[in-house]
């Protein structure tokens, strides 16, 4: 048989399969299944009857909220985060995604890619014309099985969008960290900036053993920041040979970079994206990251200045368990900065992986540590205590306190008990924590029961249906994008459904030029999603997209651009948005795999 056999109207299609009994999540609530099936009909012969069938599902889910021109096939699978900013100044956001193809998108309205956009990363070594060894050699080259120029590095983690050289002329600059180890930035008309891309020093994971499991790429996201106060934007990247790199503006290496970071007999990947801001309160920026170290249990936390010394009292020891090779050993997990105790100085919350979160001050002194139990009164998950898995948080002020409240991403005790099993099925709960900066308790809604595991994200805040209260935005491999208020509502028409894996953090902001905010999520399968709101861009944004803002600091001092917390949020000029209010301290103990958490 050749040519077509039907056509099926998709959009006449309404799909919406009965729901699932708790605690089954509803992922196949708007599959159909085609089949198509084949009889051989050969008489008098043995296989006269033989039957074949082959199947195909898709999912059918038509939202009125979509962007138009959403979702947007990507040229390669969607692992990283997007930015949702005004790249050329002309008043009008874009969305900047990196690829894991190694293209680099400006996507504006409609879905319409900017001009000179996309722009794209270089051929793979492996794959390099001139490279010792390469593949394009190979009998599949040859055949033009496969097209060597298409295997490009990739980007992981997403971009940082900044004006690199200062304020002026000519727009922002994207800039991207690559799996093999470079560092591009492009101007906003898409041509490559002056002096890049630049490269690690591949003499630091030249060789390795038991003690030095390190490779030399970038894993995380770059930094922009302006670590010698000259009104210009530095890059910091934290690599895969436990190196944290800086360049300026030019590419050319900041002076006293790169600075390894080791505390033990360890030399270890750095898969996290740094945070950087003023933790002890001296007038200048701070890097904090942390390393794949594990002594034991603990890993190391480290706190560098701006000329590459080690902050007094730091590196500081998390607890921590490793769990997966790369992405789940040591401290993978992010950090966010706020001014959770209101002295005006930005504290740090840090988790390692089976644990829970922790807020400590510049001089490595402890805030205080989130409880993993009691759970808030309207939570939807029972399986307590609650526990962080391979995640990354965010600080925003959800109920409106005054006070930062943090939000990440983690698994109830199952988890730890699946883990701890060897091999023996543990049924569990995906949560959504969030917690009250004033009480370091659960939030009432809190912790939400998700479709699946949350690697790698850190949630969006900001108010999407324009009552005043923040939602917290997150995805996970379920598919569907939540958006919970404090109280664990959802607005209407939530969550969103994707259809795909996600670990991309979601984006906020105003694509389509309404006044309104829009949010953004890519997936594993390569689709970029844009979906609008009620909530109005000038509304309350405090965690706008993967590390909080375009310049990926993780810090909410940083302005975002739009939204009423960008940084200072309550106006007093201590750059905290929030006011002080009374603490409660708490202890934690590392119990093999599990956390026990008490309040004092």
């Amino acid at each position: 048989i050749d040519g077509e056999l039907a056509r099926l109207d998709v959009a006449a299609l309404t799909i919406d399969n009965p729901r699932l009994p708790e605690p089954d999540v509803d992922v196949d609530r708007y599959l159909v299944t085609v089949r198509v099936r084949v009889t051989l009909h050969a008489p008098g012969q043995p296989w006269d009857g033989t039957r074949g069938e082959i199947r195909r599902a898709f999912h059918v889910r038509h939202d009125p909220n979509l962007l138009p021109g959403f979702p947007l096939a990507l040229e390669g699978s969607g692992e990283g985060s997007a930015k949702v900013t005004d790249l050329d100044g002309d008043g009008a956001m874009e969305i900047v995604y990196a690829d894991t193809g190694g293209a680099v998108h400006a996507i504006g309205a409609g879905g319409v890619e900017l001009p000179g956009w996309p722009v794209h990363t270089d051929v793979q070594p492996a794959w390099r014309d001139g490279v010792a060894g390469n593949h394009r050699d190979t009998a599949a080259v040859a055949d033009g099985a496969i097209d060597p120029d298409l295997w490009r590095t990739m980007v992981l983690q997403g971009p940082g969008v900044g004006d690199l050289d200062g304020p002026g002329p000519g727009g922002r600059q994207v800039v991207v960290a690559t799996y093999d180890g470079y560092v591009y930035a492009w101007d906003a008309d898409g041509g490559l900036a002056a002096g890049f891309p630049v490269e690690l020093d591949r003499s630091f994971a030249a060789s390795t053993d038991p003690q030095a499991v390190v490779d030399s790429g970038v894993f995380g996201s770059p930094v922009l920041e302006d670590l010698d106060g000259d009104g210009t934007l530095e890059i910091v990247v934290g690599a895969m040979d436990a190196h944290v790199y800086a360049w300026h503006h030019d590419g050319t290496p900041v002076a006293g970079w790169p600075v390894l970071l080791q505390d033990g007999d360890q030399r270890t990947r750095i898969v996290q994206t740094p945070s950087i801001g003023d933790i002890d309160g001296d007038g200048a920026p701070e890097i904090v990251v942390g390393t794949n170290e594990d002594y034991n249990g603990l890993g190391k936390l480290y706190a560098l200045e701006a000329d590459g010394s080690r902050v007094a009292g730091w590196p500081i020891a998390l607890p921590t368990q490793s769990v997966l090779p790369v992405v789940g050993t040591g401290l993978p997990n992010n950090t966010a900065l706020a001014d959770v105790d209101g002295d005006g100085v930005v504290d740090v919350a840090a988790c390692g992986i089976v644990a829970v979160p922790e807020v400590v001050r510049g001089d490595g002194s402890v805030v205080g540590i989130m409880s993993n139990s009691p759970f808030g009164e309207d939570t939807s998950s029972d399986d307590i205590p609650a526990l962080v898995a391979i995640a990354n948080g965010s600080f925003g002020d959800l109920d409106g306190d005054g006070t930062w409240d943090l939000m990440w991403g983690g698994a109830g005790f199952g988890f730890a008990e699946a883990f701890a099993g060897a091999g023996r099925r543990v049924d569990f709960d995906h949560q959504l924590n969030a917690w009250s900066g004033q009480t370091f308790t659960y939030l009432p809604g809190f912790p939400r029961r998700v479709d699946d595991h949350q690697f790698f994200m850190n949630p969006a805040v900001a108010d999407l249906d324009g009552d005043g209260l923040p939602e917290v935005i997150n995805g996970s491999g379920g598919y569907y994008v939540h958006a919970w208020n404090y109280r664990g509502e959802e607005p209407a028409g939530w969550p969103k459904f994707t259809g795909g894996w996600i670990i991309s953090s979601p984006a906020v902001g105003d694509v389509d030029g309404d006044g309104q905010l829009d949010v953004v999520v890519a997936t594993r399968a390569g689709t970029l999603w844009a979906w609008r709101t009620t909530g109005p861009v000038d509304g309350k944004v405090h965690w706008a997209s993967f590390h909080h803002d375009d310049r990926n600091t993780g810090n909410v001092d940083t302005p975002i651009g739009f939204g009423s917390f960008g940084g200072d949020g309550d106006g007093d000029g201590d750059g905290g948005c929030c006011d002080a209010g009374g603490r409660t301290t708490a202890a934690t103990w590392a119990l093999g795999l599990g956390i026990v958490a008490v309040a004092l």
